[in-house]
């Protein structure tokens, strides 16, 4: 990893601690249990479509003070639909300056939930402008109704360019249902795009 690289994590680890208000972080990965709300009509959307083709992760970028509890539960919808998924909260273990850039470099795809407080956070703004530095999918999830980006700001012209996805009446399985569509599109999109690079 390059030096302008390493400073950009530096800022970024920074950043990730100081959003986590005191909050312990586990050493150890722990077990994720199944979420008994998904429904039988949900657990088979899609279920002819192997979504374990690559050993690349979505990564779920959020921000603890005000996306934990859907970013949580968008995580366990997406690891029972047979996608891995990556996010702090179950994967921080080890040494965070090797895990961090890990996280954003092993991701196909990086979710973002934009909020008031991923705007100004450094933990934010670092890894999702490593993601669009590298390349990586990114796709916007709205989480505040009476939120905009500021205007000319790095996060508004990150939504500005890309579908986002609407939350921001709280999770729902109609909402789901749409963000697990465009999450599949990509997916179909990055192997099929992986493939032809492998044979050419």
């Amino acid at each position: 990893m390059n030096t302008q690289k390493q400073f950009t994590f530096l800022v970024f680890v920074v950043g990730y601690l100081s959003t986590c208000n005191g909050a312990s972080i586990s050493m150890e990965a722990p077990n994720v249990t199944a979420d008994n709300e998904i429904d039988e009509e949900e657990s088979m959307m899609h279920s002819h479509f192997d979504r374990n083709q690559t050993d690349q992760h979505i990564m779920i970028s959020y921000n603890w003070g005000d996306s934990k509890e859907l970013a949580t539960k968008i995580y366990k919808r997406l690891t029972q639909s047979g996608y891995k998924v990556w996010m702090d909260d179950y994967e921080m273990y080890g040494d965070m300056l090797d895990r961090m850039p890990e996280a954003v470099n092993n991701s196909w795809l990086v979710l973002m939930f934009v909020s008031r407080h991923y705007e100004v956070s450094h933990a934010g703004s670092a890894e999702a402008k490593y993601a669009w530095e590298l390349r990586k999918r990114i796709v916007p999830i709205r989480v505040q109704a009476d939120f905009s980006p500021t205007y000319g700001l790095w996060l508004d012209f990150l939504e500005s360019t890309l579908l986002y996805y609407d939350f921001s009446d709280g999770f729902s399985s109609e909402a789901f249902a749409n963000l697990l569509e465009g999450i599949d599109r990509n997916y179909r999109e990055e192997t099929a795009a992986l493939a032809e690079k492998e044979n050419a």
